[in-house]
């Protein structure tokens, strides 16, 4: 074992005693779901979900290095990961959002939690074979492009052009910097999270993908009487100027409920649900 936890509420403490009994009885061989049951497969969305926490209490270095290389033997041709590792199951049971990840996501979270580049260096072409499948199956669709070239965005005509990022802020701060001053057919904005102040957003975009154009056009189609549109970053600004009725939550930034028409309670305790609910109740009166 090499973490550990530990607080004066005795709850909490036996959760923690669980979950760590939990993983012991799951990491055999191979990650399984669970140790009881016909989940004994080594699922690689449950994998991918908890290998951050597994390397935080225990030493997994030697059985994620073994397991790495189950998922690359089960790498499909098309470069995509199947759902468990070693594969048993059925040809369609691969490149699930979450399960297929785990090939890309595993290995890097052995790579920030022991500074290991051996297992980057060992299975970097099966995880470039993933995005590779991944970019190429959205490289041409009609509602979504792939930029592989950064600069291309730059000078984009594309009326329907958004791009969306996020990071640490201050590295995308140096960058909406050298995008406001090269960038000539679209907006960049840059905001905090709204819970995380050190984390950001980036979005570049041109006026045929702003949230003021989207519902405005939204508007149109649907023949809307009235437009109400909800809340908390400083993205949702335009937005909010462009409806009949705007409504901030609690925990938004001042900006945003100063644009709107009012401000609610905070989002984690379900105030738009709870809103919506009473609005629609009120129009049924």
């Amino acid at each position: 074992q090499t973490g550990g936890f530990e607080c004066s509420d005795p709850l909490a403490n036996r959760l923690y005693s669980n979950l760590n009994w939990g993983h012991v009885g799951n990491y055999v061989d191979v990650p399984t779901d669970c140790p009881q049951r016909d989940e004994r497969l080594g699922w690689t969305g449950d994998a991918q979900v908890f290998v951050r926490t597994a390397a935080f209490n225990r030493d997994i270095a030697a059985f994620m290095t073994k397991w790495q290389r189950d998922l690359d033997d089960s790498q499909r041709q098309n470069g995509s990961y199947t759902d468990v590792a070693p594969d048993v199951l059925t040809e369609s049971n691969t490149g699930h959002c979450g399960w297929g990840d785990a090939g890309v996501i595993c290995p890097w979270t052995m790579y920030l939690m022991y500074g290991d580049t051996r297992i980057l260096r060992d299975h970097y072409g099966a995880m470039s074979q993933q995005e590779e499948r991944f970019i190429a199956a959205r490289q041409h669709l009609p509602l979504k492009k792939f930029f592989l070239d950064d600069k291309n965005y730059r000078h984009s005509d594309d009326e329907a052009l958004l791009i969306f990022t996020m990071n640490k802020f201050t590295v995308l701060d140096a960058i909406a910097a050298d995008l406001k001053a090269t960038v000539s057919t679209c907006s960049v904005m840059l905001y905090h999270d709204i819970f995380n102040e050190s984390e950001g957003y980036l979005e570049i975009f041109t006026a045929g993908t702003s949230k003021a154009g989207a519902i405005r056009e939204l508007a149109r189609q649907v023949g809307a009487d009235r437009v109400v549109v909800f809340g908390d970053n400083r993205n949702d600004i335009a937005m909010m100027q462009a409806a009949d009725h705007s409504v901030a939550v609690g925990n938004a930034f001042d900006e945003v409920k100063a644009a709107a028409s009012e401000v609610i309670g905070p989002n984690t305790e379900d105030s738009v649900a709870h809103w919506i609910e009473k609005d629609l109740l009120k129009g049924k009166q």
